[in-house]
């Protein structure tokens, strides 16, 4: 083998080791997050892998960075939180009481917002 034969043999292995070393860095991005929205509403792994309809330690490839979610089961995951895919991945996730308090917020009409922003305004100061 030439020399430069070698060289371009051992920029491939480099490329293939960093590859997989950002192939897990994302496997562990999804299990963290997975992990914080599931712990912010209080359930076990298996809780939540057996309500999203997988056996109890489904979860527990992800969170530990063994397997990623199909596409199918990531779409499942958000909306078993309530959260859109972009807000998944935004870097400051919105916490599941902001988001209830907005879902009330859209149901209501201009009046009753004014109405609770006036309370809000004398209550935070």
């Amino acid at each position: 083998m030439t020399l430069a034969e070698q060289e371009r043999e051992e920029k491939k292995l480099q490329q293939e080791r960093e590859e997989k070393r950002l192939q897990q860095e994302r496997k562990m991005l999804i299990g963290n997050r997975i992990t914080a929205l599931r712990m912010q509403l209080g359930k076990s792994e298996a809780l939540l892998s057996r309500e999203l309809g997988k056996d109890k330690g489904y979860l527990q490839n992800i969170t530990s960075g063994r397997a990623f979610p199909s596409m199918e089961m990531f779409f499942e995951i958000c909306n078993y939180f309530e959260i859109t895919p972009q807000e998944f991945f935004s870097v400051q996730p919105v916490s599941l009481i902001r988001q209830e308090f907005q879902k009330l917020t859209e149901r209501m009409t201009d009046e009753e917002l004014e109405d609770w922003l006036k309370l809000l305004k004398h209550y935070v100061k």
